[in-house]
């Protein structure tokens, strides 16, 4: 930490900060604003700046100043830090009874699903994703909202979708593999209440027939395999998800190589459509 002190001065209404001299800290200071002005006459003597809250921020992050060493005066300048993320409503959860134990994260995951239609958990690898929607799906069924979902994974991990969702939810589920053949023979049976799980590279084959199902939740687990909006597993999923209420997207990377990857995701979770037009 340098030695230095940051000040308001009540007459000049003016920001001073002292510091020992150092040529290569004095040209940072300098660099800071072109207001700034040398006050040779001041003990100590000081560089001095507008009081504004960005010139706080830069001294204090130059000098490595901690906002509760400052005088209340200078902290009075710095911006109100506001949270832009709402916390979840835990109350969302009562009387839900877990079938297996969450940790806290997973809880408010969970009541993040419940109280939003459509929802991206971009957690990091292994926090659980897969059981936080497995116990959606249970408080689904349980009051009624959720009937049937698709699950939509890449192939690797659809027997882990299988897995978890028996240890979570307490729910067997239908594989959609195979040939051609297969897949629409399992989706056939599995007409009420159904609980499918299906890989990228199979939906655009059977989209046709996967969209005449009423479907009441969808999701998209590695979500980043629908980041190229004009794909065809992306225009796939998309259309089997028009009408569909509930939309959840897992990933632990969104947007792995720049931000245009969002917006193949966002196209699947927007609700209203607007993101298409």
């Amino acid at each position: 930490m340098r030695l230095a002190t940051l000040t308001l001065d009540s007459n000049d209404k003016r920001l001073h900060v002292a510091f020992p001299y150092d040529p290569v800290m004095v040209e940072e200071v300098k660099s800071i604003d072109y207001r700034a002005r040398f006050n040779g006459q001041r003990d100590p003597k000081s560089w001095s700046f507008p009081a504004e809250p960005y010139i706080v921020e830069r001294l204090s992050d130059l000098f490595a100043l901690d906002s509760d060493s400052l005088p209340a005066a200078v902290r009075e300048l710095l911006p109100r830090k506001v949270s832009v993320r709402r916390l979840p409503d835990l109350r969302l959860l009562d009387g839900y009874s877990f079938l297996t134990p969450p940790y806290e994260h997973q809880r408010g995951g969970l009541a993040e699903l419940i109280e939003h239609d459509a929802w991206l958990l971009a957690w990091d690898m292994g926090t659980g994703k897969t059981k936080v929607v497995c116990d959606r799906l249970r408080h689904g069924y349980a009051d009624g909202s959720i009937r049937s979902a698709l699950i939509v994974c890449p192939k690797s991990v659809m027997p882990t979708w299988q897995t978890q969702l028996r240890q979570h939810a307490g729910y067997e589920s239908w594989v959609l593999d195979g040939t051609r053949a297969q897949r629409l023979s399992v989706l056939n049976k599995a007409a009420e209440n159904k609980l499918c799980i299906i890989n990228y590279d199979a939906v655009h084959r059977l989209v046709d027939q996967l969209a005449l199902y009423r479907w009441d939740c969808i999701v998209t687990d590695e979500a980043q395999f629908i980041k190229n909006a004009t794909a065809q597993r992306s225009k796939a999923v998309r259309k089997i998800a028009s009408k569909i209420k509930y939309r959840y997207a897992l990933s632990g990377t969104p947007a792995p190589n720049s931000p245009l990857d969002w917006f193949g995701v966002l196209l699947f979770l927007d609700p209203t459509g607007k993101l298409a037009g």
